[in-house]
């Protein structure tokens, strides 16, 4: 880790002018074109135009210092290092801009429709929301209707009750994506939450989680605080905390996908830091505690998607195990020896293999979680069933899993370097093996990185695999033609029977007339046939008659 030192306002400035776009696809991130903005693919909330980005869930923004703090949970001295290192690489200089003062509008809670009808039929019904707990918060003022757009109002409050943060929820259920957003002006550190009188704080993504998770433990659940961060920022979590000091015992309520696993990740080393030991995670058992709630009414829900990483870094720690046999005590001669080897024999800038390079640094992560055991378990001698790999599956952060071939290698340099100053230094054994722990870690996800690769490697070798011999698509008129679904089905069923395709055109039958909307059907007809023009097909047939 980078040691603390003040920076110059020039070079936070040029830190905060690298262009985010450049800087993320550098470090193998992917971002698509949305107008005159870049989506970011891994959080689609999230859009990016040179160094500015915005998370549209949380309607929060900035600049790439604050980026890399929020994403990627780096202190600020890390990634001030990390940004004019890039600028450094990349001959970035600092942009003049002129932006605009803009003047800030006062917080203030959108007028109150008389009745709540729309926002009870949405959060009864749609929601399943139990209706005790509904008239509560209402009760309390803390949730209501308004008055233009008969949108649900999630009123955050702070310790005195005054309304300092409002969420708003459309409750028109019609289309994919309904709006949510804060009201301006809202302060993100008093977002919708609930304050009790025992130590225990429950964290959620948004109200609508917040509220489901209450109707599922009703059970005293009045005694307890909770707060809805609307995203995965932590500043209302850490206001909470900050005027509550009786709350103690801390119980993150994430999404069951792949951002709430991470940010789950981010919140829980966060609060190690501000020294908090009683953290508890509760996971939903479908995609998040809604789709629980609705499970329970008996409909069907919407699946959870488990962090794919997790899984492979388990099975990353299984194969390290198999050389764990007992053997001889190593030295630190061996493990810089395997770094050695590893660092010179890499192609900094360019390609590697990846199964060298998976192999390389399970050589260097066993003969550090080696060196660890002996340092803490000097009397018993090195086995699969050490300490020392659940302290490698419990350090591990999918959040950290990322980033460029240079950053990766950057950060297992300065983990080296560390182990190597606390033998110079004449550290404890503690100290040693604290050191070697984290060499390991950053090792490790190396190991995962590279198995990931080779997974997407052989994921496409199977795919070109699966092409080979494959009947190629034939073409059939389907673009200017009568629109109907049943009309291009037919069309596309007699293009594909033409070329003695009766089996695909079954298939083809079956799929589509199971879709749930127009442009599912239209794009497994795309599946089976090439569309092409109705004029275009028929010149073809001509000319093949003329031959």
């Amino acid at each position: 880790m980078a040691e603390y030192r003040k920076y110059s306002d020039q070079q936070i400035a040029l830190a905060n002018s690298i262009n985010l776009v450049d800087y993320l696809r550098a470090n193998g991130e992917t971002l698509i074109k949305s107008g005159r903005e870049f989506r970011w693919q891994r959080y689609t909330s999230v859009t990016i135009r040179d160094n500015k980005w915005f998370k549209h869930k949380t309607q929060e923004g900035g600049y790439p210092l604050k980026f890399l703090e929020e994403f990627y949970g780096y202190k600020y001295p890390d990634a001030m290092e990390l940004l004019l290192s890039y600028a450094n690489d990349t001959g970035s200089q600092i942009k003049e801009e002129h932006q605009e003062n803009k003047e800030v509008k006062p917080f203030k809670l959108p007028p109150n429709n008389p009745d709540m009808k729309k926002a009870y039929a949405y959060l009864l019904k749609t929601r399943y929301i139990n209706k005790e707990v509904v008239d509560f918060f209402v009760q309390q003022g803390l949730i209501y209707e308004d008055s233009k757009y008969h949108n649900a109002v999630f009123v955050g409050a702070d310790e005195e009750g005054i309304a300092r943060h409002a969420h708003k929820k459309s409750t028109y259920t019609k289309g994919e994506r309904s709006y949510r957003g804060n009201v301006e002006g809202s302060d993100p550190c008093y977002s919708f939450n609930y304050r009790g009188t025992d130590e225990s704080l429950y964290v959620f993504e948004a109200p609508i989680d917040m509220l489901s998770y209450i109707s599922l433990h009703k059970d005293n659940w009045q005694q307890h605080s909770y707060v809805a961060l609307c995203g995965l920022g932590m500043q209302s979590m850490e206001t909470m905390l900050e005027e509550n000091p009786n709350l103690q015992s801390v119980i993150l309520c994430a999404d069951h996908d792949i951002a709430g696993s991470e940010g789950v990740e981010r919140m829980s080393d966060h609060l190690n830091e501000l020294g908090y030991q009683m953290i508890a995670i509760a996971v939903p058992k479908y995609k998040d505690f809604n789709e629980d709630l609705k499970a329970a009414h008996g409909l069907t829900p919407q699946k959870g998607v488990d962090n794919p990483k997790f899984q492979l870094a388990s099975e990353m720690i299984r194969e390290l195990k198999k050389s764990a046999a007992p053997s001889q005590m190593i030295q630190h001669k061996d493990l810089s020896k395997a770094f050695t080897n590893m660092y010179y024999g890499l192609n900094h800038e360019g390609q590697n293999d990846c199964k060298k390079l998976k192999e390389d640094f399970q050589t260097i992560t066993d003969c550090a979680i080696r060196l660890e055991h002996q340092c803490l378990y000097p009397d018993t001698a090195f086995h699969e069933n050490s300490a020392v790999y659940d302290y490698l599956q419990d350090d591990y952060r999918s959040y950290k899993d990322k980033g460029s071939l240079k950053n990766r290698i950057e950060s297992i340099k300065k983990a080296f370097q560390s182990v190597k100053l606390v033998m110079n230094n004449q550290g404890s054994k503690t100290e040693l093996a604290n050191a070697y722990r984290k060499l390991a870690n950053e090792s490790f996800m190396m190991i995962t990185d590279s198995q990931q690769q080779l997974n997407k490697i052989q994921q496409k070798e199977i795919k070109e695999d699966n092409q080979v011999g494959k009947k190629m698509k034939p073409q059939s008129p389907l673009v200017g033609s009568n629109g109907n679904i049943f009309n291009l089905m037919g069309i596309a069923t007699k293009s594909l029977k033409e070329v003695g395709m009766d089996k695909e055109a079954e298939e083809m039958f079956e799929r589509v007339t199971k879709s749930g909307s127009y442009e599912e059907a239209l794009n497994i007809l795309v599946d089976y046939v090439e569309p092409v023009d109705v004029n275009e097909m028929d010149q073809i047939e001509m000319n093949q008659q003329m031959i």
